[in-house]
């Protein structure tokens, strides 16, 4: 079971902070930490019984004497309401929905990333640098995308730019799953699995070779080094997107998925 959540056992970092409000409490007061949880199971009855344990650590901590050490993570960072986000996003896609090919998906990935550098031009002239994170398998293409050097000021923002993405090209509809830009969203880590699953997360053309520096690139959060430049969208650009909302219907053989995309501005 999960220790109960103590704060004398913040000078250790990490360890098992069970609830998830008292450690949000926690890293609220302490800007430089990161929350951090992983799914885990445990046998009651003869049965395996899944439970999350949640953890309020300082990065470096957290990297070298939590994560590296276990062999089988199945760790999530926890983008915290409120806190600064790098640009993401969640590529998710099964084989067979409509019949479209790794080729043609790797297709969509490079109308994405150009898509994406051209929206970063127009609102913050700069250029994104993005970190491509794989853990496809012969049932499910799965990507994720941080642009490291595009940070904004909350998730919230980040779905906003994402739907601005979106607008532009419908088609990328099929592939990026809109609806992580929630808060307190918990966002898999490189090298880490789902529970049950043997697939982690590594770099694009890598393999699950521990390297903290890739770690470290791709998390969403910023909660460690330097204040970040934070690249806040124009006003005009958050209030016409807030206003002018629309349902884009994405068709394919077994299911109608409804996303939600914004209208994109007239300013660009």
């Amino acid at each position: 079971m999960s220790k109960q959540f103590n704060p004398i056992l913040k000078k250790y970092h990490s360890g098992g902070l069970s609830q998830h409000d008292q450690c949000l409490d926690f890293c609220a007061s302490k800007p430089a930490w990161g929350m951090f949880s992983n799914d885990d199971q445990y046998l009651v009855d003869g049965k395996m019984v899944p439970t999350k344990r949640y953890y309020a650590a300082q990065l470096e901590h957290f990297i070298q004497t939590e994560y590296k050490a276990i062999q089988k993570k199945t760790h999530y960072e926890i983008i915290r309401e409120g806190t600064p986000a790098k640009l993401f996003f969640d590529v998710d896609y099964k084989f067979g929905d409509g019949g479209m090919s790794t080729k043609e998906l790797n297709g969509l990935i490079d109308l994405l990333t150009t898509t994406t550098i051209q929206v970063c031009a127009d609102l913050f002239k700069c250029k994104p640098a993005m970190l491509q994170m794989d853990a496809s398998t012969d049932i499910k293409f799965s990507r994720h995308i941080v642009c490291t050097n595009v940070v904004l000021p909350c998730i919230q923002d980040c779905g906003l730019v994402v739907s601005a993405v979106l607008q532009r090209e419908h088609s990328l509809t099929a592939i990026v799953d809109t609806k992580v830009y929630t808060r307190n969203r918990a966002f898999r880590l490189l090298y880490s699995s789902k529970l049950g699953k043997n697939n982690p997360l590594v770099l694009l053309g890598g393999d699950s070779t521990f390297k903290a520096e890739d770690l470290m690139n791709s998390f969403v959060s910023c909660f460690f080094g330097d204040p970040p430049h934070i690249h806040t969208p124009p006003d005009e650009f958050t209030q016409r997107v807030n206003k002018r909302r629309a349902t884009v219907n994405v068709r394919g053989p077994n299911k109608r998925q409804q996303i939600s995309a914004a209208l994109w501005p007239e300013m660009l």
